[in-house]
């Protein structure tokens, strides 16, 4: 072979090495890229989760088929994954005529309706004057986030209690993931506590987090002057439980007697499903009374045993004392509870920093959250924020009880 055909062999040689080469980085960008991007049910499967003994076998859901012994923080993420996406879906705050409908849907409601003055307290939403895409949650303005929103002299305090578990989430993720500059005030163990402390002026938070039930006290007295409706947050689902004794099986008929256990010196939304419970005749009313009861002090009454008793519980309680086995459903135990509203108030003062654009901005950016966190890697993320906030993780428990139960 002549040197210049030999100098060809081993170039067409190179190249081919070379270009066998950029397949294979190809392929292998192609597979990492594909990692980053696929859901790894895996990762959060209860199956897979470290296997710390509480000293007690967890008797989950019957969807779900499995029996584990799992710690706190296990339970807790097994409800976070489970309920937040349910929460986020329960309402389409993006669509200007589903909003309307929700909120005749509060207003049909004559618990509701029967005890404020006026149908145009809740019309005046500030986020009914965004942009398109505002509504949509995009942020544009970079120079406008970090003067607003992550402004280190000029935190936003948002108040709420960590029962509301797809709010919390949204916060989180602004809090921790996009940094913004948020003070969240979390220690209320339902939203009749966080409205007494406003009401009583411990407590002057830039916006809160409440119940439609509860809201009826912001908009009906000398507080509507300070607060005001902004937005609808998640719904939140309650459920009639009762105790689990011998896998006994009930039916809806149980339903028509019995005590009923609820927080019922305060305007709730366990009140209001009592209410309706009422008005749809699924009571017996000369067959039932009603005891008042601390959603905490449910624990002690499902570890007796006491059938007769029929707990009015919101989320996440109904759900950790059905995975503890301790605690059944009453009410459609295949179906849905009843679903009540939640509602964001700001204060008249935050709505008047920088002409209102601090609270305007804050509103696009819980949009800009809420379908985030239908992406389930970055509700992962945001899930695994809310575990190591330890603080956020003790309070919980405790609001549910659970410092009553010697397995944790």
């Amino acid at each position: 072979m002549d040197p210049f055909s030999l100098i060809l062999s081993i170039a067409g040689v190179g190249s081919a090495i070379l270009f066998g080469a950029w397949q294979i980085y190809l392929s292998y960008r192609q597979i990492k890229l594909q990692q980053q991007q696929q859901i790894n049910p895996a990762a959060f499967s209860l199956s897979k989760l470290p296997e710390q003994p509480i000293q007690k076998t967890l008797s989950l859901p019957a969807q779900s088929g499995v029996k584990l012994e799992r710690r706190w923080s296990d339970i807790l993420k097994f409800v976070l994954m489970s309920e937040i996406p349910k929460q986020l879906r329960s309402i389409n705050i993006f669509d200007r005529a589903s909003v309307i409908g929700n909120i005749k849907r509060i207003y049909d409601n004559p618990s509701f309706s029967e005890r404020i003055p006026s149908k145009s307290l809740l019309g005046s939403g500030i986020d009914k004057v965004l942009s398109t895409s505002s509504q949509l949650g995009i942020l544009n303005e970079k120079i406008e986030i970090e003067k607003y929103l992550r402004d280190q002299n000029h935190p936003i305090h948002i108040a709420f209690p960590p029962i509301m578990l797809a709010t919390s989430a949204i916060f989180i993720y602004l809090r921790d993931i996009k940094h913004y500059n948020l003070r969240l005030h979390y220690k209320f163990a339902h939203a009749i506590e966080l409205v007494g402390n406003i009401r009583r002026r411990h407590i002057k938070p830039d916006g809160c987090v409440i119940g439609d039930a509860v809201a009826v006290q912001l908009l009906n007295n000398e507080t509507k002057s300070i607060y005001q409706f902004s937005m609808l947050m998640p719904r939140m689902e309650q459920r009639i439980v009762t105790a689990k004794v011998n896998d006994q099986k009930y039916t809806s008929k149980n339903m028509r007697e019995g005590t009923y256990c609820f927080i019922k010196n305060e305007i709730s939304t366990p009140l209001f499903e009592f209410e309706h419970l009422e008005r749809t005749g699924r009571i017996n009313k000369k067959r039932i009374s009603i005891e008042d009861l601390e959603p905490h002090e449910s624990v002690s009454i499902l570890k007796e045993g006491n059938v007769e008793k029929r707990l009015i519980l919101w989320t996440p309680h109904w759900q950790i004392y059905q995975l503890l086995g301790i605690g059944m459903i009453l009410d459609s135990p295949q179906g849905s509870g009843y679903w009540f509203d939640t509602m964001l108030f700001f204060g008249q003062s935050f709505l008047k920093q920088f002409h209102g654009k601090r609270a305007e901005m804050l509103l696009v950016a819980i949009r800009d959250a809420w379908l985030v966190l239908h992406d389930q890697r970055s509700l992962e993320i945001t899930v695994e924020k809310l575990l190591s906030d330890a603080e956020y993780v003790e309070v919980l428990k405790r609001y549910c009880g659970l410092h009553q139960l010697d397995i944790f």
